[in-house]
């Protein structure tokens, strides 16, 4: 009883979420959009910065929180020029909290999505070496804890993930929280490299690079042996 009433109130936010999503879309134009899309594309943090600056504070937000959806919509475009952006825009902390809301937003709308058209449906266009390696461990250990290393790993990206994850058993209640625990770590860190860049505090912007290489490497080295202890 209790889980389907879990299943019914997940359900009931994955449609209010989307219609809200609409909403704003009409609201705002299809031009808004489209101009958003292609600063995005363009993958210079100068360019995406000026772009919301030019919007206002409000606007300034949103854009930044729907531009860190559509990366991981859009699948292959780097979150870190998005959140650099934002460090350079705001506090570092205003920054990782639109960023941080718009990822895992991104990552819930993607997942709910797959898996209302039907188990594995979109996971299927991925069938790369890097889908196939993650999908292999997704069904061979804990599902939530390698959704969550997936999301550090180098080489991954982060937009396949989703998609991916749809295909195995994981809920997605499981999904969202393995994707909140793990993605804030990098987010914080490209908000920080932002933050200090414009201010010119180069010796902390260092630091949050230097803590992005020892994770990326604690993780590179560690992953095998991390995945075989949650068989």
């Amino acid at each position: 009883m209790k889980k389907k009433t879990g299943n019914r109130l997940i359900g009931l936010v994955f449609v209010l979420v989307l219609l809200g999503l609409l909403y704003l879309i009409w609201h705002f134009s299809g031009d808004y959009f489209i101009k958003l899309f292609d600063v995005l594309k363009t993958k210079d943090e100068t360019q995406i910065a000026h772009y919301v600056r030019e919007q206002g504070i409000w606007k300034g937000v949103f854009s930044v929180f729907m531009l860190s959806v559509i990366q991981v919509i859009s699948i292959f475009i780097p979150g870190i020029v998005i959140q650099v952006s934002a460090g350079v825009i705001y506090s570092w902390y205003y920054a990782f909290l639109i960023c941080y809301a718009g990822f895992v937003a991104g990552n819930a709308l993607v997942f709910g999505f797959a898996k209302l058209l039907g188990k594995g449906r979109l996971g299927i266009v991925f069938e790369n070496d890097k889908a196939q390696w993650l999908m292999e461990k997704i069904n061979m250990a804990n599902p939530k804890f390698v959704v969550g290393l997936a999301n550090l790993i180098p080489g991954i990206p982060n937009g396949i993930i989703p998609y991916v994850a749809s295909g195995s058993d994981i809920t997605f209640g499981g999904f969202v929280a393995a994707v909140a625990a793990s993605s804030w770590i990098q987010i914080v860190l490209n908000c920080f490299l932002g933050h200090f860049l414009i201010r010119g505090q180069y010796f902390y912007m260092v630091l949050a690079i230097a803590a992005q290489i020892v994770l990326i490497v604690l993780v590179s080295v560690n992953q095998y042996k991390l995945l075989k202890k949650k068989n």
